[in-house]
């Protein structure tokens, strides 16, 4: 099992449009599925972070990707200290 995994929390509009930004029209067969699938497996990772807080990290991935990158690490250094 990993020391930490790292959830990265952002609501479904902010990633369909990042997604798009980053893609156009292209898609892969998971990024394809429909809105209900993204809502499933969000739900499915967020209660398995609920579950067990000692392993998750559920971090704000809304906002810029600098700030995002500094959330993320302000996680990771918590663990190595």
């Amino acid at each position: 099992m990993p020391d930490l995994t790292v959830l990265l929390a952002v609501r479904p509009e902010v990633s369909a449009a990042r997604l798009a930004l980053r893609d156009g029209d292209v898609t892969d067969r998971i990024e394809g599925r429909g809105a209900d699938y993204h809502a499933r497996v969000a739900a499915a990772f967020r209660a398995f972070a609920e579950t067990e807080p000692e392993r998750f990290a559920i971090v704000d991935a809304e906002g810029s990707p600098d700030n995002v990158h500094r959330r993320v690490l302000a996680v990771v250094a918590g663990l190595l200290s």
